[in-house]
Parts: structure tokens; C-alpha cells; sequence
């Protein structure tokens, strides 16, 4: 699990998902100064365990993450050049 200190901008979280449980998701948003909890979100995912039993679907998924960190890196680094 990412947590803060080790992958700014990056959360796992869960959602409910009806009266069976939570479904797990993954999240990239890019952080805004103050930590005002309003942070634009940049890729949000729900996941299944039975996901990850695919290796094309994990690696597509990487894929998707590097590219949502790049752009809520490029938010951030705008942000702070402004």
C-alpha cells in the first residue's frame, strides 16, 4: 500500500460497493499546497483481485499509473512555477 511519505499523490483506497463488500481502487491525484482535500484527481481505478491474474491486464495497468503520475506531476510542477 502507498502511503504519503513514500509515493506523494498516490492512495489506495476502498469504495463501498453495494451490500457484498468494498471494492478496492487505486487513485493518482496531484497534490495542492495547504492539503486542502479538494486535489484533482488524475486516474482512479477500481480493481479486483481476479485483475491481477492477467499479466497483460497488471502491465496495461502499470502503464496507466506511470502515465497519471507523470500528469499529476506536471500539475504539480506547474503549479509550483506559477
Amino acid at each position: 500500500m502507498f502511503t504519503r511519505p513514500e509515493a506523494s499523490g498516490v492512495t489506495l483506497a476502498a469504495e463501498p460497493k453495494g451490500k457484498t463488500g468494498q471494492m478496492p481502487q487505486i487513485i493518482v491525484t496531484a497534490e495542492r499546497p495547504g492539503g486542502s482535500g479538494e486535489e484533482p484527481v488524475m486516474f482512479r481505478e477500481r480493481v479486483n483481485i481476479e485483475d491481477f491474474e492477467s499479466g497483460h491486464f497488471a502491465a496495461q495497468l502499470v502503464e496507466r499509473i506511470g502515465w497519471a503520475v507523470g500528469d499529476a506531476a506536471a500539475v504539480e510542477q506547474e503549479r509550483d512555477q506559477r
